[in-house]
């Protein structure tokens, strides 16, 4: 992976300069400037890398030398320090004349960690492969990803499911033409995925469909479209009750969105029976199964009780009596004003987290009065008593005025435990200004009501951050999310240890330590570059409290399908000392921070 380290790291040279207009020189003279090194030396020179409108040169400072340099602008990129304990220094840009002063200032960095790095799969070329939605067995014993890594694949497929066993680190192909949202059985031997091809002589749909791999016997089931009478006209998701029964959603795709109709059914895969759960007519738009497969939540339009809700709405179903119940209602059981959606179960099974802006689920709520999407809330409902708590609120109790999340996201994510909920809440001023770092996500202690931000304010990470896909660790003492600027990349907050576009964070739920992940194996360098910034959704997965799944820009290969692959990290949370010098920075010739930034 060293070639991986040098051309990254090039990547960061440029992007530093982002934001600053090109400046062209108005003369070719020459100047000196004076560099002065201080901080955590280590009794080691510095190696710093000074990149003039003329190009770049490699110097090597114990505390103080001159420099000739062009006149105008220059970036002066300090390499990272590492010899028994990590050292940084922040990249700076200056205005150079004579007898300029550049000061260079290391410091200990206590935020990147090390870790070996293992690609989730590799190529017959041995080179990482892509590949997408990743899901864990349920005994943590394999690994099962989507893929459309041509090295992975036949000539004439698009697609295929795989499956990695974590133990030795081999990788199967257990099913072609895979579209994704792959769901393992209880008992980890069966795989339900979804595939728009005909892989059984039974589906003549033409149409997505869910079908089942059992890992044990090599055998491939279709699932959605086997034995009801009126099958969907497409099946794209499914979940599994126990080892023999399955929860599928499928829609009419003949409709429109927003007349589409969806419906629920639970499929017996030992006698191929299927029940109608919840009717398509209901036209439900999202749903989760209950972690114990007894009750599943949805989102409807379609006023299903006839109760003329006519906004979206909350409901639950018991799966085995198919009865229907509203969810989205205070104690009372008066139906919300104002729509509900993002519904969440906690681990138990008892309670559901769900935002909404209505006013009515809980006494004093006032504050979407003048604009109700500044009212939205978030809300837990316990299912046996009715009661409904709003904990988008302070420490204190008094509420917050914000703007919702996103539609498509999760209310809430739980702790496994249930006692602390995860959040997105975008609070807002009385003068209708953002508020600054870690505002957007907040860490809710249920027994308590303590609130704090996810990013704690006394945190070096730069303002107004963008932070989403965050995730508790099994254990709930860790919760991992993805981190960027709001404005553009950065490398000086934390420089080469490296915080850039897109990185992968981890924080200590009981304290504010806060560790950058997405870094080399040697701490040193990282893995997310700007090519991540088109990713789609994703969240790091936890392997275990010491591993994590989540993928990086290829970018030291030729460009494959997706141009992401994934990486294990088993990350070192106490590392041992390091007996080793950094790597020199380095620019490839294609970049030139000093006039193109855009070019990197």
């Amino acid at each position: 992976m060293g070639a991986r380290v040098v051309l990254i790291t090039g990547i960061a040279l440029g992007l530093i300069a982002q934001g600053s207009a090109p400046v062209a020189a108005k003369s070719d003279r020459e100047v000196t400037i004076r560099v002065v090194v201080d901080g955590r030396l280590m009794g080691h020179k510095a190696t710093l890398k000074i990149h003039d409108r003329s190009g770049a040169q490699t110097v090597r400072v114990r505390h103080a030398r001159k420099v000739r340099v062009h006149a105008g602008r220059t970036t002066v990129v300090p390499a990272p320090i590492r010899n028994g304990r990590p050292s940084t220094s922040t990249i700076q840009q200056i205005r150079a004349a004579n007898g300029t002063v550049v000061r260079v200032r290391y410091r200990k960095d206590v935020t990147s960690r090390p870790g070996p790095l293992t690609p989730l799969a590799t190529g017959p070329d041995g080179k990482p492969a892509t590949g997408w939605d990743w899901v864990q067995s349920p005994d943590t014993s394999r690994l099962a990803f989507t893929s459309s890594d041509p090295s992975l694949l036949a000539p004439d497929e698009d697609s295929g499911l795989f499956v990695r066993d974590l133990t030795t680190g081999s990788v199967a192909k257990a099913a072609n033409d895979a579209l994704g949202e792959p769901s393992w059985s209880p008992d980890s031997q069966r795989i339900a995925f979804v595939s728009d091809a005909a892989l059984t002589p039974q589906d003549r749909n033409g149409k997505a469909d869910v079908y089942v791999k059992d890992l044990a016997t090599g055998g491939l089931i279709l699932v959605s479209a086997r034995t009801a009478a009126n099958p969907f006209h497409a099946a794209t998701g499914a979940a599994w009750v126990d080892d023999d029964h399955l929860v599928l959603f499928g829609c009419d795709t003949a409709q429109q969105y927003r007349k589409r109709r969806c419906g629920i059914r639970v499929t017996t895969l030992s006698t191929g029976e299927t029940r109608e759960i919840v009717p398509a007519d209901h036209r439900i738009r999202a749903w989760r199964l209950a972690p114990d497969g007894r009750r599943v939540v949805f989102e409807s339009e379609g006023d299903p009780l006839h109760l003329r809700i006519h906004r979206r709405a909350l409901y639950v179903t018991d799966l085995s009596t198919a009865a229907t119940a509203l969810l989205s209602s205070n104690k009372k059981g008066h139906p919300a004003n104002r729509p509900a959606w993002g519904a969440v179960w906690s681990p138990d099974a008892r309670e559901v987290a769900f935002r909404s802006t209505a006013d009515n689920l809980v006494a004093r709520d006032t504050n979407g009065k003048e604009d109700p999407l500044r009212g939205t809330d978030v809300f837990i409902k316990e299912l046996n008593s009715g009661k409904v708590t709003r904990i988008s609120t302070t420490s204190s109790g008094k509420q917050m005025t914000g703007e919702p999340g996103p539609r498509d996201e999760p209310a809430a994510q739980w702790s496994p435990n249930g006692k602390v909920v995860a959040f997105r809440f975008r609070t807002t001023s009385p003068r209708g200004d953002r508020r600054p770092p870690g505002s957007d996500v907040f860490i809710k202690r249920l027994s308590s009501g303590r609130l704090e931000p996810l990013v704690p304010r006394t945190s070096r990470l730069p303002r107004s951050p963008v932070v989403d896909g965050y995730v508790f660790s099994p254990s709930g003492d860790r919760i991992a999310f993805r981190f960027r600027p709001r404005n553009g990349c950065w490398t000086d907050v934390v420089p080469f240890a490296n915080l850039n576009c897109h990185n992968v964070i981890v924080r200590e739920v009981g304290g504010d330590r806060l560790a950058n992940v997405s870094t080399l194996d040697t701490g040193l360098g990282w893995l997310g570059g700007p090519q991540d910034s088109s990713s789609g959704p994703w969240s790091p997965v936890w392997l275990s409290d010491d591993e994590l799944l989540f993928p990086v820009p290829g970018r030291s290969q030729p460009r494959r399908t997706g141009g992401e692959f994934p990486v294990i990290k088993a990350v070192e949370w106490a590392p041992a000392p390091v007996r080793y010098r950094s790597p020199a920075p380095w620019t490839p010739a294609w970049c030139d921070p000093y006039r193109y930034w855009w070019s990197c």
